[in-house]
Formats: C-alpha cells, structure tokens, sequence
C-alpha cells in the first residue's frame, strides 16, 4: 500500500462520520486540536516550562556578563530539557560559552562537544542561528579553535571514473626543467599569526587572550604585559584584561599603575554588573596596591567601606595568592587595631567630661574602667576606683574592684577592710549573693595571708555552709585563685 493511501481512508471515514452526526464530528475535532497542542514536543509531553524558564534567564545572565550565574541556571536547563533535542543543545552551547568567558577552556571544549554530539556537526549553522547574535562570533571562533567545525567531504569519484582516469595518458613532460623543492616549507610563527590577526580585528578580544596565553606559555612576562595593554586600549571594558593586567603590575610592585586598573574596575561595576568574585578580589588587590605605595589614608578608607564584609572567612576564600592573603590580613589587623584605639581614646574623653558632669552616674565609672583596662592603664583605671568608692560609696561592684585591685598589689589589709564592708552591706538590694561568696573567698585568702588563721577557717566555714563545693570551685576559678585556695584549704 503507498503512503498516502492510509491518509485518504482516514480523510474518508472522518466525512462520513461528520456526515451522521456533526455533535461528533465537532467533538472529535476538538479533541484533536487539543491533541495536538498538548502534544508540543517531540517526545508527546509538555516542555515543563520551569527548565524553559531557567534556559531563558540563563541567556539573560549570559547577555549581562553575569557568567557564574548563567552557568548554574543553564546546567540545571540542560538537565530537564534531557529529551528537547535542539533546546538541550542550545543551552550546552551557552554553557560552553560561559565557561570559555570564565577562562575555563578545559569544560568549554566538553560542553561545546556535547552540544554539537547531540544534534550532529551537519545542524551546525542551524544551532547557530538558534544562539544570540552577538555571541556567534565567538562561537565560530570555538569551533575552529576545538576543530568541532564541519569539514567539507570531497566527492568521491565513482569506478567509472577511476577506470577512466587509468586509461588516460599521462601529460607531457615539461620541456623546461623544473627545480625541485630542496627547502623545507617554514612554519609561520603562530604569535606573529595572532598579531597579524589583531591587528586587523582590534576589538576582537578573543584574539588577545591567546596571545597572551601563548606569551605566558613561553614565560615571556614582558610581552603578555603588552598585550594586555593593547587589550584594555581598545577594549576599554574588558574586565579581565583589566584584572589580569593589575595582577601582573602589582606582582612587579608597580603599584601606582595596579591602583589605576583596579579602580576602573570598581568604575565598571557601577554600571555594568562585574561578577562577584572578581570584584571582591579587586577591592582586595586595590586595598593592598594604595597601602604598599604608602597612601595609608586612601587604604584606611577602602578598608572602612569594605570592613563589614573583609572576615577572615571572607579573606580565606578570596582568589588570592597565598602571600598576598597574608599582607592583607596583617594589614587589616593593624587597622582594626588602630581603630579600635582611636575609637576608644574618643569614648574615654566622652566619659571623662560625663563623669565630672555626673559624679553620682556609677555606669559611666563601669564603661570607663573597662576601657581603662582595655588599654592597659593601671595607674588610671585604680585612680577611677578610688574616686568612684569616694564618691559612691554604696556602690558595691565598685568597692568589689578596688578590693580586687588591692588584693592584685599584695595590700591585704586594705583588701580585707573593702571585701568586709561589702559583706557588712550584704542586706542591701544592689548586693547580689555571688558578690558576697566571691567576697568571703577573698576575705580567706587576705585572712591567711596576714596570719591570721582562725578568721580565715571561720569564714571558710561560713562559706561552705553557704555554698556547694562545686560552686565555690567555680568561683574560685573565674576569679584565678585556685593556687591561693589550695594553699589555705
């Protein structure tokens, strides 16, 4: 049977049913309609729209530079388009796209591979058409670059043709002698190749980054520096020729010039979304380049804007050079150092004034004291005690840290006077009873250190009738006073 005979039986049985009953016949053409539009792919299922979706905003990242990003969502695309033929391809090629843009050639060649595997290198030009038309250049250029083009097949002559070809005579020979090729044919450099090519095509940024792949290949620093400053000169965008060309100046100590490719960088970055691991890196290197070249003020301030997001955390994941993540911790060190003391010294001058204005305010003594010990000043913060007990002398926390301070000196006397009054005031509400067995602890150890024995075992004793031992011993221990409470125990 042909086959457009099935075709014309089917036409004419739909005829005559249509002809007995229309009600059926309407019915059974909707139902085919609808058959057909829920029947949009090849494999007879819906395209789940949620992988359309992600193949679409993947484009989208891919157009705006975006290219981590456009990678993530277009690995997942390809994933659920596993039976959509040319659409899986589609989003493969952008994937191999996205990863020759992040310098990644090793997974750009494989996905490249598995685009054109898929639909066959004849559909080449049809995927073509099917990408974005600002990428199909490079995507040409990948192509020939990973020999994925297809290579045109010479006709191949039929036996006929061979036979035909055996029985024609040879050609004359030439009646004048000809010299034959004694010189091998000379290999064209490929780097005077690639230089010709630039310039003939300034703007083609593929171009340079093989040459500068090339130069770094032959360890010829100097020359892949040139060629990157062709690069940014005619592509003043080109936010890797830009990153690539700081590192190299900031690894010659030139670092004047790394500042200047850094911060067009950040310039960039405000119109242009730049990806984020570059820019952390760059805000990095640009922090570390004004340091080294000695404008401490300029550094102090990137570092300021960028102090909440620059943790060690933070650092350790930075695409950085092991040295260089060490410079910029040390120097991050020293300046959240350095404010912390300028920050510091402000507030003791604040509270300084607030206390002469507010002598009965015991919190100001309290925030006071602290920073006192926070920068080691001994002599003022036992100053500020004194004149907080004298002018305060209810205030039992305090009387508790000049006791202490005393202790520290060996006056034990003077130690023991502060602990006992504190005990003595042990009805008051602003005594709590941590403060009063801490105070019995000390007043046991100023008791034995004085000789005298008996006092010291009687408020032992008042102390374990008061407390477990397991508590005393943690008390014992915060206060750094387990040698002391062995000697006396």
């Amino acid at each position: 049977m042909g086959k457009g005979k099935p075709v014309v039986l089917l036409c004419i049985f739909f005829l005559f049913i249509c002809s007995a009953s229309p009600a059926i016949c309407s019915s059974s053409l909707l139902c085919t309609s609808s058959s057909f539009l829920t029947s949009s792919s090849p494999s007879g299922q819906e395209i789940d729209p949620f992988y359309l979706r992600l193949l679409t905003q993947g484009e989208k990242s891919l157009l705006a530079k975006n290219y981590r990003e456009a990678a993530k969502e277009l690995e997942i695309a390809a994933f659920g388009l596993h039976k959509e033929t040319n659409l899986k391809a589609k989003a493969l090629t952008y994937l191999g796209l996205c990863h020759y843009y992040l310098r990644d050639m090793e997974n750009c060649e494989k996905y490249m591979r598995q685009a054109l595997d898929l639909i066959g290198a004849e559909k080449t030009a049809d995927l073509e058409k099917e990408i974005d038309e600002s990428l199909r250049n490079d995507f040409q250029k990948l192509l020939v670059h990973f020999k994925l083009a297809p290579v045109e097949e010479k006709e191949v002559p039929s036996k006929a043709q061979e036979k035909t070809e055996k029985i024609e005579p040879k050609a004359k020979a030439p009646t004048k002698k000809e010299t034959p090729r004694t010189q091998p044919r000379i290999k064209q450099d490929p780097v005077k190749t690639l230089e010709e090519s630039i310039k003939a095509s300034r703007r083609d940024t593929f171009l340079y980054y093989e040459l500068y792949e090339l130069h770094i290949k032959n360890n010829d620093t100097k020359a892949a520096k040139k060629t990157l400053e062709n690069l940014v000169r005619y592509n003043p965008y080109e936010i890797n020729g830009l990153f690539l060309l700081g590192k190299i100046n900031f690894g010659e100590r030139k670092y004047k010039d790394a500042e200047k490719n850094f911060e067009r960088i950040v310039l960039i970055s405000r119109r242009v979304e730049v990806e984020e691991s570059v820019l952390d890196d760059t805000k990095a290197y640009l922090i570390l380049s004004s340091y080294l070249r000695g404008d401490r003020k300029k550094a102090q301030k990137l570092m300021s804007e960028s102090m909440d997001t620059l943790s060690a955390e933070k650092i350790a994941s930075l695409g950085l050079d092991l040295r260089v993540k060490g410079q910029l911790e040390r120097i991050i060190r020293r300046y959240r150092a350095q404010a912390d003391a300028d920050r510091n010294k402000m507030r003791i001058d604040e509270l300084e004034k607030a206390i002469q204005r507010q002598p009965r305010n015991t919190a100001l003594y309290h925030e006071l004291y602290e920073l006192y010990r926070a920068e080691k000043n001994v002599g003022a913060a036992r100053d500020l005690l004194q004149k907080l007990v004298r002018n305060n002398p209810d205030d039992m926390r305090g009387r508790f840290l000049l006791g202490k301070d005393e202790f520290a000196q060996n006056h034990f006397l003077s130690a023991e006077r502060h602990f006992n009054q504190i005990l003595a005031a042990s009805d008051k509400s602003d005594v709590n009873r941590e403060l009063i067995l801490k105070s019995m602890i000390y007043t046991s150890i100023c008791f034995h250190r004085l000789y005298k024995r008996e006092d010291a075992q009687k408020f032992i004793q008042y102390l374990n009738d008061s407390a477990s031992p397991a508590e005393i011993q943690r008390m014992v221990k915060e206060e750094g006073l387990e040698e002391e409470w062995e000697r006396i125990k």
